[in-house]
């Protein structure tokens, strides 16, 4: 069950936070291409990565894994608050960036 659902899980839980394989292969500190492995199913993560990306999404272990559907409408409020967090921390990364232009001049 878990090497069938974690794949699509992994996936549709990055993709509802907007996230690319390379933005959430720095967040979890790990190759770009071991994020692609894991969603194709060709690799799967130690406990330690696991727990991380739980965190990350915002979801469970159980959820991700498989062992459970429970968690999707938890999920679904996570992933919208995220997003929002998301938008608003590159806004500032981007406001921060531009200041720090101007500065300088």
């Amino acid at each position: 069950m878990y090497s069938e659902v974690f794949p699509s899980r992994l996936k549709k839980a990055r993709e509802d936070l907007g996230l690319t394989q390379a933005e959430t292969s720095k967040l979890l500190k790990i190759d770009r291409s071991t994020i692609a492995k894991y969603e194709l199913g060709q690799r799967e993560p130690n406990l330690e990565i696991l727990v991380m990306m739980g965190l990350l999404f915002e979801v469970s272990l159980d959820w991700l894994c498989g062992l459970t559907a429970k968690g999707s409408t938890d999920h679904l409020k996570a992933v919208k608050e995220e997003r929002n967090r998301q938008e608003i921390m590159k806004k500032i990364e981007r406001e921060a960036t531009l200041a720090k232009r101007l500065m300088a001049n």
